[in-house]
């Protein structure tokens, strides 16, 4: 079986959905599916130094990566418009990880000429809180294109109950299938140590470490995270919070003004972006973990915390809340800072509730966030497809 998986852009600084897809891609190839990528070079500033044209393994993974040149937010690219043209017919079937975007429109051209079925996965967009974002551009988007684009998906992949209910507004014919994304998950002997992100900064010893890691964005709530742990320093003073991600420089200059005004600039560290060892260090020496979102259609960062043993308190906007509330894994709260400060002051007080909400945390993604079990699920969406049944 040969699967395209699509999307807009590589570089992981995009965030959640750009790991996402080189994570399925390596666990469909592990479970002996033919899982390639085809992409743009856009980043935030620039293009990746990466080849274009040719395909080269990345992460695991074969890709075919494009110049995008304009309009990189939406991934505009004529190389991988003609490439797509000459190649789709060597798939069984398409794997979009876009909506908004300039990606399935070439796409769902040539896949409905060439017969070949495709999936989207929307990665939250379809959401209310989503669709106000640039909302006449997306009205305009949805009425030329994006509901024909919808409506002729053999499927649309959810991440979670929450997500397909908003995907079924707008696409209420076309199946609407709920399958998790995933994480790697460690044995005993692969366990992280702990020590190596404290190792770093000496003035963390004996204190408590929230740490918040996200691609900075307003929807994340870091507006309200911050006003709660103004209200936390009145009562609790051996803690520090890690800021760790990246966004829009007018934004980040919002968030550090927002740190400023708290009187919280003793409290807050801000790393940039992490990856790869240095966030397994990071969440590895997490006591807690919060992402309190006003709106999050799933939260891989929050199961990558999990699968280390971190306790987690998010809102009950972030998609998987439900499995946290489920497994005890964590706190769920509203958005108000009230809230989150008192969910992060009964875990801060209690150390016997963070251990044993860890623990639960590791279970739960052992059980239904490890990559092995979603790409199975994934195959066997695929098959059902191929065989007529969808």
């Amino acid at each position: 079986m040969r699967v395209l998986h699509v999307i807009p852009a590589l570089s992981q600084y995009y965030g959640g959905p750009v790991k996402a897809v080189f994570g399925m891609c390596q666990a469909l190839n592990q479970a002996g599916v033919q899982a390639d990528i085809a992409s743009t070079d856009a980043d935030v500033q620039g293009n990746l130094d990466i080849p274009l044209g040719i395909p080269f393994q990345m992460e695991g993974t074969t890709v075919y990566c494009f110049r995008c040149s304009l309009l990189r937010k939406y991934g505009f690219s004529p190389g991988l418009t003609g490439w797509i043209r000459r190649n789709l017919r060597n798939y069984d079937l398409v794997h979009v990880h876009a909506f908004f975007s300039y990606v399935p429109v070439p796409l769902v051209y040539y896949a409905k000429k060439y017969k070949v079925p495709y999936i989207i996965r929307p990665s939250g967009e379809l959401s209310s809180w989503s669709l106000k974002k640039g909302r006449i551009k997306k009205e305009l988007y949805l009425s030329l294109i994006g509901r024909r684009c919808l409506n002729a998906a053999t499927a649309l992949h959810l991440t979670s109950e929450d997500e397909r209910v908003a995907a079924r507004r707008l696409a209420p014919g076309t199946p609407c299938i709920v399958i998790p994304l995933g994480t790697d998950t460690f044995t005993e002997e692969e366990f992280p140590t702990r020590g190596g992100f404290r190792k770093k900064y000496p003035m963390l010893d004996h204190k408590l470490l929230i740490v918040f890691l996200s691609r900075l964005d307003h929807k994340k709530g870091l507006d309200r995270l911050l006003s709660a742990i103004s209200a936390l320093a009145m009562r609790r003073h051996n803690f520090a919070v890690v800021v760790a991600g990246s966004g829009e420089r007018e934004y980040e200059d919002q968030v550090h003004d927002l740190v400023l005004a708290h009187g919280l600039k003793e409290k807050v560290i801000f790393t940039g972006f992490v990856q790869g060892q240095d966030k397994i260090d990071l969440l590895r020496d997490a006591d807690v973990f919060v992402l309190p979102s006003y709106d999050e259609n799933f939260g891989i960062a929050v199961i990558e915390a999990m699968a280390v043993g971190v306790p987690v308190v998010i809102s009950n906007n972030v998609g998987i809340h439900h499995a946290v509330t489920e497994y005890g894994a964590g706190l769920v709260t509203s958005c108000e800072s009230g809230e989150i400060a008192h969910a992060l002051c009964t875990l801060l007080e209690d150390e016997p509730l963070r251990r044993m909400m860890g623990q639960n945390a590791k279970t739960l993604v052992q059980k239904q966030f490890a990559w092995g079990r979603v790409a199975s699920e994934l195959v066997e969406l695929y098959q059902s497809v191929l065989s007529g049944q969808r």
